[in-house]
C-alpha cells in the first residue's frame, strides 16, 4: 500500500465521526422559533400577566403574532406530537439527591411548569385565533386524523376561531369519518350566533347513522335556540340506547334546556322509577332540577329529622314554673 493510502487510512476515523456529527446535528428538532432574540416559552407566560405594563403587553402580543405567522408549518408539526411526560430536568434531581445526604436542611428544589412543544403550539393557536386562521384547512384536515386527542384539540381551535372557520365546519359534516361529523357539529354549537344560519345543516344531522353524531347535532341546535320539540326526543333516544358516557352527555344537554325541555319530564319521571342505581337516579334527578324543579322536589330524598328534643315548655301563667306530666 503507497504512501496517500496510509495517509487517508489515518484520517479515516476522523472522517467517520465527523460525519456521524453531521448527521445528528442534522436530525436535531428545529429550534424554538425566537422574537427579539428571546424564544417562544418566554413570551407566553406573559400573556395572561396583568401586572405588566401597556406596551409590555403590546410587545408580547406582536411578538407571538409574529412567530405564529412566520413558523405556522413547525407550529402544526409540533401541534401534532405526542404530550412528552412529566420529568424533572437531570440536575434538579441530582441537587434533590444531594440535598437528600445530608441533614442541615430539609430545602428541595420544586419542578416548575416546563412548555412542551404541543402545549406552546396548542397556546399559540388558541390563544391567537387570528394565527390558527391561516391554517384551517390543516385543522379541518386533523379532524380525520388517527389520534383522537389531535382531533379533538383542532375541534377546539376551529371552534375558537370562530365565525370565519363556519364554511370549513359545515363541509366537515358531510365527512365519512364518524368523529370528524361529531366534532364539527358539536363545535359549530359553540360559536354561537354567528352559526345560526347553519342550524337546518346541524337539524339535518339529527338522523345520523352514528349515536354521537346524533347527540352532538342536538347539542349544537339547542345551543343554536332550535325547536325543542325536534331536539328533544332524539336527546331522549341517545340518552335511553347510549353507554354511560352518552347518557351522560345526553342529560347534560337536556339540563341545558332547562325549561325548554318540559317534554321531556314524563320520560325522565318513568326513568328515576325505572334507575336500578343510585348513580343513575341521582344523574336523571340532577337533569330533573334543571328542568322542572316543582316535579323533581317530588322524588328529593327526606331530610333528617333532628332527634333532639324541643325545651320543656313554660307555664303561661308562671314563666318560671314547669308544667308536669298530667298538670291542668
Amino acid at each position: 500500500m503507497g504512501m496517500p493510502a496510509r495517509r487517508l487510512l489515518r484520517f479515516a476515523p476522523l472522517v467517520a465521526v465527523a460525519g456521524l456529527l453531521l448527521y445528528e446535528v442534522a436530525s436535531l428538532p428545529p429550534r424554538e422559533p425566537r422574537y427579539g432574540g428571546k424564544p417562544l416559552h418566554y413570551w407566553l407566560p406573559r400573556i395572561h400577566n396583568e401586572r405588566l405594563p401597556t406596551g409590555e403587553q403590546d410587545k408580547t402580543r406582536a411578538a407571538i403574532l409574529c412567530i405564529g405567522t412566520n413558523n405556522l408549518p413547525l407550529l402544526l408539526e409540533w401541534f401534532r406530537e405526542e404530550e412528552p411526560p412529566d420529568a424533572e430536568p437531570a440536575y434538579y434531581k441530582a441537587i434533590n439527591w444531594l440535598l437528600s445526604r445530608q441533614r442541615l436542611t430539609r430545602f428541595r428544589l420544586e419542578a416548575t411548569y416546563r412548555w412542551s412543544r404541543p402545549s406552546m403550539a396548542y397556546a399559540v393557536f388558541t390563544w391567537y385565533p387570528e394565527v390558527a386562521e391561516i391554517a384551517i384547512p390543516q385543522f379541518i384536515a386533523m379532524l380525520n386524523d388517527k389520534e383522537l386527542l389531535t382531533k379533538g384539540k383542532a375541534g377546539m381551535v376551529l371552534g375558537n376561531i370562530g365565525k370565519p372557520a363556519i364554511p370549513a365546519l359545515l363541509t366537515a359534516l358531510s365527512q365519512t369519518n364518524d368523529t370528524a361529523r361529531a366534532i364539527a357539529a358539536y363545535h359549530l354549537g359553540e360559536i354561537g350566533t354567528n352559526a345560526i344560519h347553519v342550524r337546518p345543516n346541524l337539524e339535518a344531522m339529527l338522523s345520523d347513522k352514528t349515536i354521537f353524531v346524533r347527540l352532538n347535532a342536538a347539542g349544537a341546535v339547542g345551543k343554536l335556540g332550535g325547536d325543542p320539540e325536534i331536539i328533544v326526543p332524539v336527546l331522549l333516544q341517545c340518552f335511553h340506547e347510549g353507554d354511560d358516557g352518552t347518557r351522560s352527555y345526553a342529560l347534560d344537554f337536556l339540563s341545558k334546556l332547562k325549561e325548554r325541555a318540559k317534554s321531556a319530564v314524563p320520560d325522565l319521571i318513568y326513568s328515576l322509577a325505572a334507575a336500578t342505581n343510585s348513580n343513575d337516579h341521582y344523574s336523571v334527578l340532577g337533569a330533573l332540577r334543571e328542568i322542572d324543579s316543582e316535579q323533581a322536589a317530588k322524588f328529593e330524598p327526606p331530610r333528617p329529622v333532628s332527634t333532639s328534643e324541643p325545651p320543656p315548655e313554660e307555664s303561661a301563667a308562671n314563666p318560671g314554673q314547669l308544667i308536669a306530666p298530667g298538670q291542668p
